[in-house]
């Protein structure tokens, strides 16, 4: 089996993982990753939680289905995986066998059989905080990651970062208040797309 091509993101995309962590430093995050079919590149996610995920294994599929419908209505997107950050974890690419536990439950209930597992690296991130922190956890054959737009969009990110940082909502947040809109976070995502995308 040859490795699979190398993974491309939006600066955007990343963004919204940044802010997620950030909100929530000291807790585990998740989310999904939607791409556009024409490119393949992942251009958005939709963050799901910030509860461990043993906690919130009996929501995640609500989330899910949430995500799936909201997928369906726009064919411009399609979910190709999940990302995870873990502030209690050791950061290596040794994943922690729950998350990928979970993330191939998920893969398999949404029919994304080449599902990919991203995770935030945040010793990356501290020492080049420009750096596109993220770790390919699966597929295990997967080549590197990289950046759509140039490297030099990530040097926008402290400024952009800072108005944003507890404006984007999770699956989490919703159950909290019902108004959060944490589908589309849209006022986060436009923003997101004005100042990073090329």
């Amino acid at each position: 089996m040859s490795p699979r091509p190398d993974l491309a993101v939006h600066a955007a995309a990343f963004a919204a993982i940044l802010l997620h962590a950030l909100k929530h430093v000291h807790k585990p995050v998740f989310g999904v990753l939607l791409a556009t079919p024409a490119t393949g590149a992942i251009a958005r996610v939709v963050p799901v939680s910030h509860t461990p995920l043993a906690r919130a294994a009996c929501l995640l599929e609500v989330a899910l289905e949430q995500v799936h419908k909201y997928t369906a209505a726009d064919k411009n997107l399609e979910v190709v995986g999940l990302y995870y950050a873990d502030a209690n974890a050791a950061d290596d690419v040794n994943a922690d066998a729950n998350v990928v536990a979970v993330a191939t439950q998920v893969f398999e209930s949404l029919g994304v059989p080449d599902g990919v597992l991203l995770r935030l690296n945040t010793l990356k991130l501290s020492a080049d905080p420009f750096a596109l922190a993220l770790d390919v956890v699966l597929p295990t054959r997967s080549a590197a990651i990289r950046l759509v737009e140039p490297p030099s969009t990530l040097k926008n990110l402290p400024k952009v970062l800072g108005p944003l940082n507890q404006g984007l909502f999770d699956f989490d947040d919703h159950l909290e208040d019902v108004a959060r809109d944490w589908l589309g976070n849209a006022r986060v995502v436009g923003e997101l797309q004005r100042q990073l995308v090329a």
